[in-house]
Order: C-alpha cells, then structure tokens, then sequence
C-alpha cells in the first residue's frame, strides 16, 4: 500500500492536481534520472530530466510477495542527448535495475511532498 506524506495527501484532495513518474535508471556508467513531466523538476534532491511523453510507463502492478517486477520504461529518440545514452554497448542499460518513484505535481507544475517508489 502507498502512504503519502501529508503534504502529497492534501495535494491528492486538491482540485487541481497532476501526477508524474520519476524513473532512476542505474546505467553502468552512471545513474540516468528522467521524468514524464514535460520540463525538468527537481525533486528528492535530484535533477529529473522531463522528457514529457516521449517517456512512457507500462502498467505498474504490485508484486504479491512484496519483491521486484518488470515493467516496460520506453524512451523516445526525439532527443539527441537521450540516443546518445542509449547507443553503444547494449549491456550499459539493458537488463539494469530502475527505480520508479511516483511524484505528485502541483497547481504551478512543482513536485508536492515527498516522491514514492
């Protein structure tokens, strides 16, 4: 179950509201942080870079035992810096482990409390 911070809850209870994925990709050259948001936020002490929908997120289900499970992140190449990332050797991203974390956005397109994963 997902517990919020009070101030993710009274944003939840808002009428203007948004909600993002941050995704924490750890390449084996260093830790890739993208969003879904479409300029970059700042969140959790990091700089998430927004990649608006040329990211996308599959379905995300809780694992029953509590543990790991696969999810399809797809980026799109639109950006010269992300085909950059991901070209090369395949093994620097495919198969390494990302971190999902879930960001409320508030009325003036900031992150509103703490970001869950």
């Amino acid at each position: 179950m997902l517990t919020l911070d009070t101030a993710a809850q009274t944003q939840l209870e808002a009428p203007i509201r948004g909600v993002q994925w941050l995704a924490e990709l750890a390449f084996t050259t260093g830790t890739l942080r993208l969003t879904t948001h479409a300029v970059d936020i700042i969140s959790g002490g990091h700089t998430w870079v927004g990649l608006g929908q040329l990211a996308a997120v599959d379905t995300v289900r809780e694992a029953e035992d509590g543990g790991t499970s696969d999810v399809t992140l797809s980026l799109g190449l639109g950006s010269t810096a992300m085909l950059a990332a991901t070209i090369g050797n395949v093994e620097t991203y495919r198969a390494r482990p990302v971190r999902l974390y879930l960001q409320l956005i508030g009325e003036g397109y900031q992150p509103v409390g703490a970001p869950r994963q």
